[in-house]
Parts: C-alpha cells; sequence; structure tokens
C-alpha cells in the first residue's frame, strides 16, 4: 500500500481531481449565496462563495490539497490497487464524497469558528 501523504499528494496534484474540487467549490458556493443571511458565519461564508464564484485561474490546484486530505476522500483513493498515483484513485472519489468535504472545511476556508460573531478578526 502507498504512503497515505504520498496518495494524498498525488490525489491533489491530479488536474482531473483538481478540476472536480473547483466545480465542488462553485456548487457549495451557490448554496452559500441561497443560504438566509442570518446563518451564523454568513459574512465570512458569503465573501468565500464570491471568491469561489469569480476564480482568477481555473488551472490552479486552489483547494484541491485541502480537499485530498479529508479523511473520507483520501480513504477512497487508497483503496484502489495504484494508490493516488492514479486515475483510478482520484475516479474512486465520488463526486458526493468532494462536495461532503467541500462542506465541511468552508468555514474553516472562510476563517469563521462555529461561536464566534461571523466577522473576520483583527491582523
Amino acid at each position: 500500500m502507498a504512503s497515505a501523504l504520498l496518495t494524498q499528494h498525488a490525489l491533489a496534484t491530479n488536474p482531473s481531481f483538481q478540476a472536480r474540487v473547483r466545480m465542488a467549490f462553485s456548487h457549495v458556493a451557490k448554496e452559500i449565496c441561497a443560504e438566509d443571511p442570518t446563518t451564523p458565519g454568513h459574512d465570512l461564508r458569503y465573501a468565500l462563495a464570491r471568491i469561489a464564484l469569480n476564480p482568477s485561474d481555473l488551472t490552479a490546484s486552489g483547494y484541491a490539497p485541502v480537499i485530498a486530505t479529508d479523511t473520507e476522500v483520501a480513504a477512497a483513493a487508497q483503496s484502489v490497487p495504484e494508490g493516488g498515483a492514479s486515475d483510478a484513485a482520484q475516479e474512486a472519489v465520488g463526486d458526493e464524497l468532494i462536495l461532503a468535504a467541500v462542506r465541511k472545511v468552508w468555514n474553516s476556508a472562510c476563517g469563521w469558528v462555529p461561536g464566534s460573531n461571523g466577522q473576520a478578526e483583527g491582523p
């Protein structure tokens, strides 16, 4: 079995996986834009959504490294005999798994901590 860290790295640098993560961020960003503005953390969540919907470079790895380190995503990639170094590994990670990972990381990616006032912290 391949090293977990090498599997995650290979997954994060796989162009197909990167594209799927970018699209998952776009889908979740649309969900965030439609949420109730009184949702805790909405200001920061919405700010990240706007960035995700207006990427400056569709070829950059973006958040693929973060999503590749998600426990369930990494486990799915490592479940194939070749480990994360193959297209089969990124294909083993279903779209719903990527979307779930994006939803799980959204708050930390935007800088909101549950229980805070939803505003950005100082410098």
